[in-house]
């Protein structure tokens, strides 16, 4: 995975974590990708829900998948970010 700097702070593009310093209080990830020669983030997850990574309910996945009508997220967005990494 690609490396760059954002906010004087090395990240890893393309993947979403949590970064100290970056990822806003009350939000579980940052997504970083670079775009038009600039890096750019997206935040996403509430601290104060569990999401599949942490109760690997299937059929809970299945409700917020089509709740939050995952199929037609566009890339990069909160809600991407959250339906590829979280859900």
């Amino acid at each position: 995975m690609a490396k760059a700097l954002f906010r004087g702070k090395q990240v890893t593009l393309g993947g979403a974590r949590k970064v100290k310093g970056i990822t806003p209080p009350g939000k579980k990830v940052s997504h970083f990708w670079k775009e038009a020669g600039r890096v750019r983030v997206s935040h996403a997850g509430d601290t104060s829900y569990q999401d599949y990574r942490q109760h690997k309910d299937k059929k809970r996945r299945a409700n917020f998948r089509s709740r939050m009508n995952c199929a037609t997220a566009k890339a990069h967005t909160p809600k991407w970010v959250a339906c590829k990494f979280l859900w």
